[in-house]
């Protein structure tokens, strides 16, 4: 038994010191990049189509789908308003002509 620790010590000692000289990879530092998912202010299906959220240890940052889905939301309720009052919303106005 003692000869099974002597040998793991030795083998601890020699990866140790291989490390120290570089002949052993050494774990890279994990990149702290993040993109951030944004909504446009008046979104449309395909905008939620194209969302993609970043992900986290625990799953989605929940500040992140807190944030877009408040966008949505917003958008949500000025549609169901419209809806009501049969006004149309700006974002679906017709272009006005340009005089020539």
């Amino acid at each position: 038994m003692l000869w099974l620790f002597m040998l793991l010590a030795l083998v601890l000692i020699v990866a140790f010191a291989l490390v120290l000289a570089g002949r052993l990879p050494v774990v890279p530092q994990p990149t702290r990049e993040r993109y951030v998912a944004v909504l446009p202010d008046q979104p449309s299906a395909a905008d939620v189509d194209q969302l993609r959220l970043p992900v986290a240890f625990r799953g989605y940052r929940m500040d992140d789908v807190d944030a877009a889905l408040a966008v949505l939301r917003n958008r949500i309720a000025v549609l169901e308003a419209a809806s009501v009052s049969g006004s149309v919303p700006s974002a679906f106005e017709p272009p006005l002509a340009e005089d020539d």
